[in-house]
């Protein structure tokens, strides 16, 4: 049996062992156009370590601008990855439960949160 999966810039076949279970797994992968399983923005280190970085970047960028936009909390920015001190910071601002958070939640309505 062989499963194939078609992206946007490449195809790939995997041949797949011949028993009940695989048979049933194949038929749900055949179905899975019906219901996303997976988020493909998830996966990395498929691409160069150099593309995963900047990656990363902008994705931190992009949550700490989405956090000053609702209230301003974050007073530093992120150049790169590297920069261990400012993910420190990040990391103790954002994951410690400070008193900021406390405060903040206490005023917001968790209505007024943004998703995306």
């Amino acid at each position: 049996m062989i499963l194939t999966v078609d992206l946007v810039d490449l195809s790939m076949q995997f041949r797949v062992l011949q028993t009940p279970m695989a048979k049933l797994w194949l038929e749900r992968m055949d179905q899975r156009h019906q219901w996303p399983l997976d988020d493909p923005k998830r996966f990395y280190g498929f691409n160069t370590q150099q593309q995963d970085e900047q990656v990363a970047l902008a994705k931190i960028q992009e949550c700490v601008q989405g956090i000053n936009d609702w209230q301003l909390l974050v007073n530093r920015t992120l150049h790169t990855v590297h920069d261990q001190d400012t993910l420190n910071y990040l990391h103790n601002l954002l994951n410690s439960g400070t008193d900021c958070w406390i405060n903040i939640r206490s005023t917001r309505s968790m209505a007024t949160y943004p998703m995306k």
